[in-house]
């Protein structure tokens, strides 16, 4: 006897009318293209989607676990989507800790958002109990001092990172920083971060160490000074050096500023951001320190003298090249004075950032003398505001101090300053000018051309090329004028 066999046709007859639509979306999600993906590609996509603000991050992981059965599976036995760990409701963070499995941790308590501050505490120790699975952490102002004092390093031998932001009355106003002594450091321990707080320089912490911030620290005594150098010695295999807020409020030795050898070395130094209060503890920092050639500087805001921040003119060509070797300078005066130097290739080599308490002409006239550029080949000036006699004369000398000068831009400025250029002295070699919103009229621009180039076939120097972008008092009228001198022109109207 044949074995009776239902059709396709007549199981579908016995569904019911909301089964039949289950099974029909069902099949209709099954032919989506996003289907077709492995399982670990899925997860890969996943765990690309993440959200800058926790909160958000916490409902994408949810709802990514909550679309269909095969996503919650993905999402399940993916531990990397669940190691990121900040305060949560108590039984949503050990959902978390949970589905993280023996994945790494990135760890971060830095405020309490909607939770409860003894759930914030709460947090902390389930946290702790998975410290070996640490990777990364951050502990942030509301971290109370007795937990960041007793934190178990000996139990976090993955530990990579490591950031710990203390506050207190005092030191939110650069007061005494807080003391943290620790018996034992992460093997692994490569970047450090320490704001209001400062871990004394005998510590192996800071050995290995390839990234390091002191942010918001005091420093009372000479001793402090020392030991602050100290942690440079320990230190050789820096790569990124950030010294932030840090204020010296002990006298610093008279015999500081022009220091014996040796000096600290720091071969492998990528960047260096040093702001420091006064600005004479820079100069005595960088005078105590030789980085490679390839280091970028960054001197961060608050500096009023370029003298008092900058060592001696040997010292910088002989042990911080990255301040003497520049191409080319570009000179911002908005409401700070932005100085940067970079190399032939656009990279930045270092940016200084001075206020205006400083006479501006003095700005200039320490180009080129305290701040050594033999290298120099191009010069940018920006500027709004209107400039004085005084400012185009110093202009005027840092150019004639630099002959070898090629390439000259201006953006922002007036007639004044750019009749420096009817002086034939002034940048000899002048191959390249660029004008950009300045005041100049047509038949000035066409004089300083005429002095400039040089006869087809010449094998002096000369200009041949002239960019003007938005100046009002030109047209394009002005390019076939210029053409005639032999210069390649490139206009552009407002």
């Amino acid at each position: 006897m044949a074995s009776a066999q239902s059709s396709p046709t007549n199981e579908a007859q016995q569904l019911k009318p909301t089964e039949l639509v289950a099974v029909t979306r069902s099949h209709q999600n099954q032919s989506f293209p996003i289907h077709c993906l492995p399982d670990e590609i899925l997860a890969s996509i996943f765990c690309c989607v993440e959200s800058p603000y926790y909160v958000l991050h916490v409902r994408d992981l949810l709802a990514f676990s909550s679309v269909c059965y095969r996503w919650r599976s993905i999402a399940l036995e993916c531990p990397r989507l669940w190691t990121r760990l900040e305060p949560l409701q108590r039984q949503l963070f050990e959902l978390f800790l949970s589905r993280s499995k023996q994945a790494l941790l990135d760890v971060k308590f830095e405020d309490c958002g909607s939770i409860a501050e003894t759930n914030f505490q709460e947090c902390i120790l389930l946290a702790l109990s998975h410290a070996h699975r640490w990777q990364t952490c951050f502990f942030g102002r509301l971290v109370r001092f007795e937990t960041l004092a007793s934190l178990p390093l000996e139990s976090m031998p993955l530990l990579e990172v490591l950031t710990i932001v203390h506050t207190t009355p005092t030191s939110r106003g650069g007061g005494p920083a807080a003391l943290l002594f620790f018996p034992i450091h992460p093997p692994r321990l490569s970047v450090l971060v320490l704001q209001g707080s400062f871990i004394p320089s005998t510590h192996p912490i800071y050995t290995g160490l390839t990234e390091l911030t002191l942010r918001g620290i005091r420093i009372l005594r000479p001793s402090l000074i020392q030991g602050l150098l100290h942690v440079f010695v320990a230190s050789p295999t820096l790569l990124h050096l950030r010294l932030e807020c840090l204020i010296f409020s002990c006298p610093i030795p008279p015999e500081s500023i022009h220091p014996p050898t040796p000096l600290i070395h720091l071969s492998h130094l990528q960047s260096l951001y040093i702001a420091l209060t006064p600005t004479r503890a820079t100069r005595y920092i960088l005078s105590r320190l030789a980085i490679s050639p390839s280091a970028r500087i960054n001197f961060g805001k608050g500096n009023s003298d370029m003298l008092a921040i900058l060592p001696s003119r040997d010292h910088i060509q002989t042990y911080l090249p990255t301040l003497s070797s520049a191409f080319a300078l570009r000179i911002e005066l908005t409401r700070l004075i932005r100085v940067s130097g970079c190399t032939s290739e656009h990279e930045k080599l270092f940016k200084l950032q001075l206020d205006m308490r400083q006479e501006l002409s003095s700005i200039f006239t320490t180009l080129g003398t305290a701040l050594p550029t033999p290298s120099l080949r191009s010069v940018s000036l920006c500027s709004s505001y209107i400039i004085s006699a005084t400012i185009v004369a110093a202009v005027a000398d840092l150019l004639a101090r630099h002959p070898d000068i090629t390439q000259l831009a201006f953006e922002g400025c007036d007639q004044p300053m750019l009749q420096i250029l009817l002086d034939a002295s002034i940048c000899p070699r002048l191959e390249s000018l660029r004008i950009s919103k300045c005041l100049l009229k047509a038949d000035a621009l066409v004089e300083i051309v005429r002095l400039r180039t040089r006869p087809k076939g010449s094998a002096a120097h000369g200009l041949r090329r002239l960019i003007a972008k938005g100046c009002p008092q030109l047209d394009s009228g002005i390019s076939p004028v210029l053409q005639e001198y032999g210069v390649d022109v490139e206009y552009e109207g407002k």
